[in-house]
């Protein structure tokens, strides 16, 4: 069973036992049988609970100092931060050294966001000016030397997520923060040390930032999430995207022989990441011409593989279709094989890049539907049906005939599954 239906399983077997559905003897039993831990769980519960409470704590105690801030001497604003900040801190500190864990971690997550509004508020205080980045850099470091040192995931997962907006910033600015690798591989080591899922969506999706933006840089984008030429960078993006998510599936395979729960974390990113990138790409090429052909039959493609997003694309596509090689498996190797054609499909144009992205939606459906996740991939394919819909309204002969392919494609799924009745 995998992580994710052990979650789901712990969380029935808790309500079962509330609802006198089984008796405790028989929750563990039935735990025992797939490995679960049912206190870690309760214990997770009570975790989160604390933390929003400490959360709830904090804002009001913000809110209180915040209305009799300005009727305040400089020298005790001062010594109040301060004494926050350290309270906090220190108060995280001891609860660990007492052995609690839960209440030591969610006292110094407070801790972290008291650190930033410390920095944010001893400038206010002596006027220090400068660029927001620099503030929020200070932030990130702080943090992350404090969570690493820690050793708690979610604490470094929290440092990973100030330390991107310092990066968004410096992004904004017109400069590529060249040093957030660092910050990218303290998370990869904690995630390795420790398996949080957290930490896993945060690591991930800042890999996929920063090798974005590394390939917009070199290539020459300066701006690359500016207004400028979007339409051209965006194909782009989207197809570099969906490379990065289809090899994080693929990685599965080789993750699970040593790291059941990262395997299914990682692969579980990749797979819903690829399939926002897919609707997201299925809503904005559906209508229009929001960019134009070259003369040149294959611009798009000769542009992209000559620039660092081909190339980054093309060691992904090639890694990936390798791995499903080597496993055998042919869902993987069809949707590896149908990507590789998609800078071509730009090419020609978006009313090609609008079908492609409709029979890859549905294609993605069927595979879904094919692992037992009936419900996401039935919603991809109405979220097809709808949009193609609204295009096609008044073109009722070639409304009718899509709905009849999807009504086969499901049907084809149906009896994969379960046999022709």
């Amino acid at each position: 069973m995998n992580f994710y239906n052990r979650n789901f399983l712990a969380k029935e077997l808790d309500r079962w036992q509330k609802e006198d559905v089984i008796d405790k003897v028989t929750a563990l039993k039935i735990a025992n049988l797939y490995d679960i831990d049912l206190n870690a769980h309760s214990e997770r519960t009570s975790f989160i609970l604390k933390l929003v409470a400490y959360l709830f704590f904090a804002l009001a105690f913000f809110t209180l100092v915040g209305a009799n801030w300005e009727e305040m001497p400089r020298l005790m604003r001062l010594v109040l931060v301060l004494f926050t900040l350290g309270l906090v801190n220190f108060g995280g500190v001891y609860y660990l050294k007492k052995g609690k864990d839960k209440l030591g971690t969610a006292t110094l997550f407070l801790g972290n966001f008291c650190y930033g509004a410390t920095i944010a508020l001893i400038a206010q205080i002596y006027n220090i000016s400068d660029e927001p980045s620099g503030g929020v850099l200070l932030w990130s470091v702080g943090a992350m030397a404090l969570s690493f040192a820690s050793k708690k995931a979610l604490l470094v997962a929290q440092s990973l997520v100030f330390a991107t907006i310092w990066f968004v910033l410096k992004g904004m600015g017109g400069e590529f923060a060249y040093e957030f690798i660092v910050f990218i591989a303290l998370g990869a080591y904690m995630l390795y040390k420790s398996d949080s899922a957290f930490l896993a969506i945060v690591l991930l999706a800042d890999i996929f930032f920063y090798i974005v933006s590394l390939c917009a840089k070199i290539s020459g984008f300066n701006e690359f999430y500016g207004y400028d030429d979007l339409m051209f960078r965006a194909p782009m993006a989207a197809t570099l995207s969906l490379s990065y998510a289809l090899l994080l599936v693929a990685l599965f395979s080789t993750l699970a022989g040593f790291r059941d729960r990262l395997a299914h974390l990682v692969k579980g990113f990749g797979k819903y990441l690829g399939i926002i990138i897919l609707i997201v790409c299925l809503i904005a090429y559906a209508n229009g011409d929001i960019y134009e052909l070259e003369e040149d039959k294959f611009w798009f493609a000769k542009a992209f593989f000559y620039s660092s997003f081909g190339k980054v694309f093309a060691v992904f596509s090639i890694a990936s279709i390798a791995l499903f090689f080597k496993e055998k498996n042919k869902s993987g190797l069809l949707l590896g094989l149908i990507l590789f054609a998609l800078p071509f499909v730009f090419s020609l144009g978006v009313g090609y890049a609008n079908i492609f992205f409709s029979l890859a939606n549905i294609i993605v459906a069927a595979v879904l539907i094919k692992n037992g996740e009936l419900a996401l991939g039935l919603c991809m394919i109405f979220l097809v049906a709808v949009v193609r819909y609204f295009e096609l309204i008044g073109d009722y002969l070639g409304a009718t005939a899509l709905f009849i392919i999807f009504a086969f494609v499901v049907l084809a799924v149906a009896a994969k599954k379960g046999g022709k009745k």
